[in-house]
């Protein structure tokens, strides 16, 4: 009954395109139609195709397809509808193939659930178009492999794939089940303190290490005090009133500084050259330096040049000298003293 009510609407409607297949005991196995309400929203819509299977939703358990996508509205409309006996890469590639034959223009994306054989068939039939999975399909198996809890202010998530439990770093899974969650940032119990950007401190970083020689210890007191100063604006440097606050006290304090003139410009070379080093010369040398080692990596032989070497080594040489005006650059054959001789000679011979 089915297919004498689709040859009747083909007779009537020339737009409207169905195919049918049967086996050999004349039992329908494939079915496909689309009429031209079809046609047009594939024409206006069809970039992207949802290519979505219904099982039991008929006494005689074939399968349902439908072809659907969103226009503009985000309303779904349908491109198509099939029915298939098996569900085989066979069948499929011949729904497909007849979708393509009614169609013709390729969609730039198909959705499917996550099926190995329909991802082969999709890229068989439509090799120019990208193959995506259904999001319903991914959220429905997201649960089961990420559990989230919470508890008050705490939440708990744990993931299968145990990315954050290896790496401490949080997977794909568990970022969308915070997009879910409508959490706009990352939670702090999951933030670890390895990935921490002050988890040595700033002031040790930047101190320079100068201890005092010859009894002076100038030079600490004045890389503390900046050591100081710089971790105190570090835990307050989020904080404006705080910071505001401790530009005052700081003022406060500098202001009662009394001023002094440095003697730094009165020092010498050799002063200033161990401020730097952070060592004074001893009078008595106790430990010397090593001498004679020869280690495992030491080199037996003569070093293999590279290529840049022997370059090097070749532009350092003086280049070959005529051997008749002994200048560079040339040799005898071409050497302008040489063809001055002869022309001298052709003339002498026609004279």
């Amino acid at each position: 009954m089915v297919v004498d009510i689709l040859t009747n609407r083909k007779l009537c409607f020339s737009n409207f395109s169905f195919e049918v297949q049967k086996d050999v005991d004349d039992h329908l196995t494939r079915l496909f139609w689309a009429n031209d309400t079809s046609k047009a929203n594939s024409k206006e819509f069809g970039d992207v195709l949802s290519f979505d299977v219904t099982y039991q939703t008929n006494k005689y358990s074939i399968v349902f397809v439908l072809f659907t996508g969103v226009d503009y509205h985000k309303r779904c409309v349908t491109f198509g509808v099939g029915l298939l006996a098996h569900e085989t890469a066979d069948a499929y590639v011949w729904l497909l193939e007849e979708f393509r034959k009614v169609f013709v223009k390729p969609p730039m994306m198909i959705i499917t659930d996550q099926d190995s054989s329909m991802k082969k068939v999709v890229n068989f039939v439509f090799p120019e178009s990208k193959h995506r999975l259904c999001m319903w399909h991914i959220t429905q198996k997201l649960e089961e492999k990420v559990v989230f809890s919470r508890r008050g202010d705490s939440i708990s998530i744990s993931c299968s794939c145990m990315l954050f439990v290896q790496e401490g770093l949080l997977c794909r899974h568990m970022f969308f089940i915070l997009s879910m969650k409508e959490y706009d940032e990352i939670p702090s119990n999951f933030i670890l303190r390895r990935w921490g950007k002050y988890i040595i401190t700033d002031g040790l970083l930047r101190k320079k290490y100068v201890y005092p020689h010859k009894g002076s210890k100038n030079e600490c007191l004045i890389q503390d005090a900046y050591a100081i100063l710089r971790l105190s604006i570090n835990n307050i440097t989020n904080n404006e009133d705080e910071l505001a606050k401790y530009i005052k006290q700081f003022q406060e304090v500098d202001s009662g500084i009394p001023l002094c003139t440095s003697s730094r410009a009165s020092s010498s070379r050799s002063v200033h050259i161990e401020k730097i080093i952070g060592a004074a010369v001893p009078d008595v040398i106790n430990i010397h330096n090593p001498q004679g080692i020869r280690n495992k990596g030491w080199a037996i032989g003569k070093r293999i040049k590279s290529t840049r070497d022997k370059v090097i080594e070749t532009s350092k040489k003086g280049s070959r000298l005529c051997i008749l005006c002994h200048k560079p650059n040339h040799n005898a054959r071409s050497c302008i003293l040489r063809l001055k001789k002869s022309d001298l000679e052709s003339e002498v011979t026609e004279g």
